[in-house]
């Protein structure tokens, strides 16, 4: 297979990945509470990077740029994945997969907001019909539940994260940047859940949660995070955005085929009506006259 479209097939993996795990996630936090849950997962992740680095890639992990940065984009990271997985306690993972995937209409506002980007007009539009179908989704703005408004939350807190890491991704290398990042989440999540939860031990031993801790550390931090990052060396973060709004129509895939939920018509026109916007956001309506072929790096 030509590496061509090596980046592009990446993305849509670590898009099917998270999209499919939502369900995971969703059935795990009813036993394990949700930054308990977090904590254990990219724990477990980080020892798995940190292990793989060691012994075979042999990066620097103690280089300062590579802390500092790794430290502060993954801040960013807890709060997209603390928000996400708390609102799987109060709305359906289909639901939470559409709302965080409204991260690439506020990719735009965060390159203007820390690189002085300019948002274009078609930008707008697509934010415009993002904000259309949010209200056929949710019945109303006013009406969203709780769940909804922390998935949007989510979304910001993502925007942030992919616009950052393309920006600091060129200068990095990958796996030092990504470990510390993961290591970020855990003490994070940690934190949060001293003070505010409690689970019995025993719990790690029943199938729906340590299942999804594996697959989630596994497959949707490890692979997710060293993909993304790789990937974003080589394309800009926006045309990863737009590959990125697969996520929320696995998750809906993966919402229907375990809990059997379905989306009315009107769910369903509204979801089409934030495919299209979160797309119109970033995609270039200049046709270019020649494309240049894009392989993936694993620096």
């Amino acid at each position: 297979m030509s590496k061509r479209f090596l980046p592009e097939i990446v993305l849509i993996s670590i898009s099917f990945v998270w999209g499919i795990t939502f369900v995971v996630v969703q059935d795990a936090i009813k036993d394990l509470p949700p930054y308990s849950f977090l904590a254990i997962r990219f724990f477990v992740a980080f020892l798995l990077l940190w292990l793989v680095n060691k012994l075979f890639i042999k990066q620097n992990v103690w280089n300062k740029a590579a802390i500092l940065s790794g430290i502060g984009i993954g801040f960013f990271l807890f709060l997209g994945f603390g928000l996400q997985t708390f609102s799987l306690l109060y709305t359906t993972s289909g639901k939470s997969g559409f709302f965080t995937g409204m991260n690439v209409a506020f990719v735009p506002f965060v390159t203007l907001l820390f690189f002085q980007q300019r948002i274009k007009f078609p930008t707008l539009i697509g934010i415009l019909c993002s904000v259309i179908g949010l209200y056929f989704l949710s019945g109303s703005i006013v009406g969203m539940n709780l769940g909804d408004i922390l998935a949007l939350g989510c979304a910001v807190a993502f925007a942030i994260q992919i616009a950052l890491t393309g920006q600091y991704t060129k200068k990095l290398a990958t796996y030092p940047f990504v470990i510390w990042q993961l290591l970020t989440v855990t003490v994070c999540s940690g934190i949060l859940a001293a003070f505010y939860e409690s689970f019995h031990p025993t719990v790690l031993l029943r199938p729906t949660v340590w299942t999804a801790v594996l697959v989630t550390s596994a497959f949707a931090t490890v692979f997710a995070f060293v993909g993304q990052t790789l990937v974003q060396k080589q394309i800009s973060s926006a045309r990863v955005a737009i590959i990125f709004t697969l996520e929320p129509v696995f998750a809906a895939l993966g919402d229907y085929l375990v809990n059997e939920i379905t989306l009315s018509g009107i769910e369903l026109i509204g979801c089409s009506s934030i495919i299209i916007g979160i797309i119109l956001a970033e995609i270039p309506w200049k046709i270019r006259k020649k494309e240049s072929v894009v392989t993936l790096d694993l620096d």
